[in-house]
């Protein structure tokens, strides 16, 4: 085995399956494996020119699933070379970064973003990949452009400030490009950009085009600018993320695509995470008309949210903005949307508390025993699955109702839900003791 030449093996291997993308696949899965085998004097003078040379001909350059595994496994090569030749990949990857093929070209810009944030000189970094990006974007075919802007917060990231100021009006010019790919590329790499932006140059500069392109035609762009908002959560403070966050979610609440009311709920997280708690609360406001959003995804994606926002915002705002629209949801017609009610409402009960639970009519407790009571068994097995927790809030007084609806559940006729109830018993048992427990679950 001491015997066995790596490179020469890998080199058989490659040429014995052309015909085989499969077996291809597993081959250059193992491009690091052959680099560690050769060491980085050999992978440097053999490994990298082999691969350099197989992406750029016959026929390995038109087989777009090999181009993009090499744009891949690029990204584990600078530990395998010698300490700053890394740049020997800079320009295989660019050539890559301007193929027809979007999948092929995503993955290599991905790859040189890699190889920057590694490089552990970064003025070299950049010296290296700044003639590179602008390249890209000056390219007159829409394709090296459309990789620019995937490029361009890598590059920002390293660069000097006077650069930094040119690096903006370059990529403000990509935003209002003619080509529509290039502004939609631009759109969706703006929130990654916005993330390394000072607060300052923000608002000097980009600013206007965050503005600009929130209000286009094309909904697709206006998705990428919900992104931007979530970005501007970690560069804001509270003055400023009212007005140019709060206040711009909630307009895009309203907004006529439904894909952009998807991506607000989708965020609501993240939201919340990258706001301080009042401002967080205040964003509540606008969930009730995610929740009674038309669109059944939209309702989902809201409902879904709520689990993990709700210890990032006040009981208060959840009771008071949120579960007045719960009643509805347990009636609505689509099963998935009761369902995903029924997944979260223990957790909703124990966040606003027994008070916030009763307090109202119809209350969160009819919610609950509705959903009990739903003709779809995922939507009562959920509720079931989340009776210890709701228990334990309520306390015994009010659930001796909901006691006598998980005693009629423990004879479903589906299997999983008398299997829930069972298990749910010993948690029961441990809040209200033997006496409870033989009264209303054994008899």
């Amino acid at each position: 085995m001491a015997d066995i030449d790596a490179f020469q093996f890998f080199k058989d291997e490659l040429s014995n399956f052309q015909d085989d993308s499969s077996e291809r696949r597993k081959i250059l899965g193992r491009i690091t494996l052959i680099a560690g085998a050769l060491g980085k004097a050999e992978t440097l003078e053999k490994l990298v020119p082999f691969l350099n040379t197989c992406a750029t001909t016959d026929p390995y350059d038109k087989d777009d699933e090999f181009l993009f595994l090499v744009a891949r496994e690029y990204k584990h090569m600078p530990d395998h070379l010698p300490p700053d030749e890394w740049r020997t990949l800079v320009p295989p990857l660019e050539s890559l970064g301007t193929q027809d093929e979007t999948l092929v070209r995503e993955e290599a810009i991905k790859t040189l973003s890699s190889l920057v944030a590694q490089a552990t000189q970064k003025n070299l970094a950049f010296d290296t990949m700044l003639p590179v990006l602008r390249r890209l974007s000056g390219a007159d075919w829409f394709s090296p452009r459309c990789s620019a802007c995937m490029l361009f917060p890598a590059v920002y990231g390293v660069a000097t400030d006077t650069v930094k100021a040119e690096l903006r009006k370059e990529y403000i010019a990509l935003c209002n490009d003619d080509t529509p790919m290039v502004k939609r590329a631009a759109a969706r790499s703006l929130a990654a950009l916005v993330s390394v932006v000072d607060k300052k140059d923000f608002f000097a500069d980009i600013m206007p085009t965050f503005t600009k392109l929130a209000a286009e035609d094309t909904d697709v762009v206006r998705v990428e600018m919900v992104k931007v908002l979530v970005s501007l959560c970690r560069i804001l403070d509270a003055s400023d993320a009212k007005e140019h966050v709060v206040d711009r979610v909630a307009k895009a609440c309203t907004d006529k695509s439904w894909r952009v009311r998807l991506q607000i709920a989708r965020s609501m997280v993240e939201f919340c995470k990258g706001l301080p708690q009042a401002l967080a609360s205040d964003l509540v406001k606008v969930w009730g008309d995610l929740l009674k959003d038309q669109q059944r995804e939209v309702k989902i994606t809201a409902i879904m949210a709520l689990k993990d926002c709700m210890p990032l915002v006040s009981a208060e705002s959840i009771q008071t903005n949120v579960t007045p629209r719960f009643q509805e949801l347990a009636s609505d017609f689509s099963t998935d949307v009761r369902t995903a009610l029924a997944k979260v409402i223990g957790y909703v009960a124990a966040h606003i508390g027994r008070a916030g639970t009763l307090q109202g009519e119809p209350n969160l407790l009819a919610t609950i025993m509705e959903l009990l009571k739903d003709e779809f068994a995922e939507v009562r097995l959920n509720v079931v699955a989340q009776t210890g927790k709701i228990c334990e809030v309520l306390g015994i007084d009010p659930v001796q109702q909901l006691l006598n609806t998980l005693h009629s559940l423990a004879m479903d006729n589906n299997w999983r839900i008398r299997m829930e109830v069972v298990q749910q018993i010993p948690l029961l048992g441990a809040q209200f003791g033997t006496e409870l427990f033989q009264n209303k679950l054994q008899g």
